[in-house]
């Protein structure tokens, strides 16, 4: 139980209807009531987050069949959740197991990226490799390129087959 509110939290503010997608969708949230969540008995912490569908690619993989060599690329779909400045480390860097986590302002968006060590095994990936992702939005696909800073373990098969921590930028 500790794990899973860990990794997430015990209350998620998301905006109603009925959503049925993993991704959130934005919500308005003025000051005033952020401060009013804040001051409850019990909150100990408030961040913002979004969630996003996606696809992260491998890098190349040369393969040689008799006699032709084919360049291969393994991908993977995952969840990116997408961390603001106010978010709380202390948990996940408990469960890094290389690298570290990363810096998130407001003024330039961070292209470093956290990803499972079930991700890294998967993908044949390492600490610092630059790989793609793709996102999308109506029909066009949106390519963008990452570096692993980190990679972390739960223990959670359902968490580490699917998020990938990036910046909400």
């Amino acid at each position: 139980k500790n794990k899973v509110v860990n990794f997430s939290s015990h209350i998620q503010i998301t905006s109603g209807g009925t959503n049925f997608s993993i991704e959130t969708s934005p919500i308005r949230m003025s000051r005033t009531y952020m401060n009013e969540v804040k001051n409850l008995e019990g909150v100990r912490h408030v961040q913002t987050f979004a969630t996003k569908a996606g696809i992260l690619q491998s890098n190349a993989d040369t393969v040689v069949y008799d006699t032709e060599t084919k360049i291969n690329r393994d991908i993977e779909g995952i969840i990116f959740k997408g961390v603001n400045s106010d978010f709380d480390w202390g948990f996940s860097e408990e469960k890094l197991i290389e690298g570290k986590s990363f810096f998130v302002s407001g003024d330039k968006p961070n292209d470093s990226i956290i990803i499972s060590n079930y991700l890294k095994k998967r993908l044949k990936l390492a600490l610092n490799d630059r790989i793609r992702g793709y996102f999308f939005n109506d029909k066009k696909p949106i390519v963008k390129s990452f570096v692993i800073a980190g990679i972390y373990e739960t223990g959670l098969e359902e968490f580490d087959e699917q998020f990938v921590f990036s910046d909400i930028q």
